[in-house]
């Protein structure tokens, strides 16, 4: 006895088997290339983001599974803030999982949510879409998406540290955090302390 399906039939059928094909396997650098767009709030050069070679290994170790900790020596003005902001991008799009991104203190963290990352969000739509649209989850220090979530957090007090469990955590000019929270530790081992329960989490300086 043989099946005969009709072309709408074939049509949904071909449509449920794909979702169930293996996605092809993908990083940070990956997703940059094909996604990544310059804003106008906070580049000369608009448009399309093309990697420099150095920004590439940085974006390839962003998804590396057996790198628990991810320290960048660098100088100024290198595309560190924009490399974070493509991890994250990545972390919200491709690879969905809670996330920690910390600040030398509040206003810091409040200004990025703002003038970094709500414009990478507006501009690139596979990110964008996938936030929240309900106005408790999708506030300035706090955005969630299917799969997980990112809040942004000043270095200063320990109540940031324990604020959440996260898989990924980042941090931006951690060299203006302070050397010990409160006499609690360094900013680096109270963020280890928030990703203890993920075997692949990663931290990012």
């Amino acid at each position: 006895m043989s099946l005969e399906y009709t072309p709408k039939q074939l049509k949904s059928l071909n449509k449920i088997f794909n979702e169930f094909k293996p996605k092809p396997r993908s990083n940070p650098l990956i997703f940059a290339k094909k996604y990544g767009i310059l804003s106008a709030e906070n580049s000369s050069i608009t448009g399309r983001f093309v990697p420099i070679k150095y920004q590439e290994d940085i974006l390839i170790d962003g998804s590396n599974s057996r790198i628990e900790k991810l320290v960048i020596q660098k100088s100024t003005r290198v595309g560190y803030t924009l490399i974070l902001k493509f991890i994250m991008g990545y972390y919200i799009a491709e690879d969905p999982c809670p996330q920690l991104n910390f600040h030398p203190n509040d206003t810091k963290a409040t200004d990025f949510s703002k003038k970094e990352f709500a414009p990478m969000i507006r501009d690139m739509k596979i990110v964008g879409d996938r936030i929240s649209k309900q106005r408790s989850e999708n506030i300035m220090s706090h955005k969630s998406y299917h799969g997980g979530f990112i809040t942004f957090l000043g270095g200063q007090t320990p109540n940031s540290y324990s604020s959440a469990t996260a898989k990924i955590i980042h941090a931006d000019e951690y060299d203006r955090f302070p050397d010990d929270v409160a006499k609690e530790g360094d900013p680096c081992s109270l963020m280890e302390k928030r990703m203890e329960s993920y075997h692949d989490g990663m931290v990012i300086l």
